[in-house]
């Protein structure tokens, strides 16, 4: 499935540092991983051998490396890439093979933070200390599909990816959770019991926590909609495969307003106050112009709505 490039990221992809080592420390050079091929992550995404391979063709030196993901400022530059390519799996660190044996190959890189600068600096001294554990990229989905794995859960197969950046931040995403430190100590993995569902996609502006899975839904169905403006919430709705109406895919939250937990909070409260939403064409058939015709909401739901979807 081929998609429209845009001039900024619309998605993120968030994941433990493998195989993270500092080469030189004075210079503040790190390799790591930022994607290991072949694993599903708790997005239930999986990136794939020459997935990257067109982008770094076409945009190597254009490539940033960001303050998790912040691009309101120049200040949020920390680092640059020295070198970014796709390795095999013979490539891969052998305890990273050992625990993922369905491991791939991944995105390898050579990063150097600007340590003359205090945001690089303060960067690089965390990931050194083992306060930071992971990366994340922002990018465009060009080319996917939908597998079933061997439990039949629906994924999504990246296989072409437009990248314009990768940051450090401080929750991932991907259970291949582990990272070598300065000394080549290893990094407990995060357990995969963590979250029951998949971890809420925090982005500089925004919070977004799923409530389906995206590949149940038929291709290009999505659209957002406004739940509460003034409280800052917003839902991503769909149609699921063989269905005309529409549900929540996930819920997006202004981060200005909300934290994670308080998202969380209220995604729980709201489990049963799903919109469901009948879309029916007008006479001249045109698939833009389709109109909401119907929202079915008890009462009491709306009323949850218009009275607590906002900050408390």
């Amino acid at each position: 499935m081929s998609k429209l490039q845009t001039q900024e990221p619309t998605e993120y992809k968030v994941i433990p540092a493998l195989g993270l080592k500092i080469t030189d420390e004075d210079k503040g050079i790190v390799e790591h991983l930022i994607s290991v091929f072949g694993v599903t992550d708790l997005g239930g995404d999986v990136c794939h051998p020459g997935s990257f391979t067109k982008t770094l063709a076409e945009r190597a030196q254009s490539i940033r490396v960001l303050d998790a993901h912040n691009r309101s400022s120049i200040m949020s530059a920390i680092g640059v890439p020295l070198q970014l390519k796709e390795v095999t799996r013979e490539e891969l660190p052998v305890n990273v093979l050992t625990k993922y044996p369905e491991a791939t190959g991944g995105l390898w890189a050579e990063t150097q933070f600007l340590l003359d600068t205090p945001e690089g600096k303060g960067a690089f001294a965390r990931i050194k200390a083992g306060a930071v554990k992971e990366f994340s990229f922002g990018f465009n989905a060009l080319d996917e599909d939908f597998t079933k794995d061997v439990d039949g859960m629906e994924v999504r197969n990246l296989r072409t990816i437009r990248l314009w950046e990768y940051s450090p931040v401080l929750f991932g995403m991907n259970p291949a959770a582990q990272v070598l430190g300065a000394k080549g100590s290893v990094i407990a993995p995060v357990s995969k019991d963590v979250e029951e569902k998949p971890a809420p996609d925090v982005t500089e502006n925004t919070i977004r926590i799923r409530v389906r899975d995206p590949g149940s839904f038929q291709e290009g169905s999505f659209r957002t909609i406004t739940i509460d403006k003034s409280g800052g919430i917003q839902a991503v709705i769909g149609r699921p495969k063989g269905k005309e109406t529409t549900e929540v895919q996930s819920y997006i939250f202004d981060k200005d307003k909300w934290d994670v937990e308080r998202a969380r909070k209220w995604v729980s409260e709201h489990k049963k106050a799903f919109v469901i939403l009948v879309l029916e064409e007008k006479e001249d058939k045109h698939p833009e112009l389709l109109k909401l015709a119907e929202i079915e909401i008890e009462q009491w739901e709306m009323e949850l709505f218009e009275t607590e979807a906002g900050p408390q």
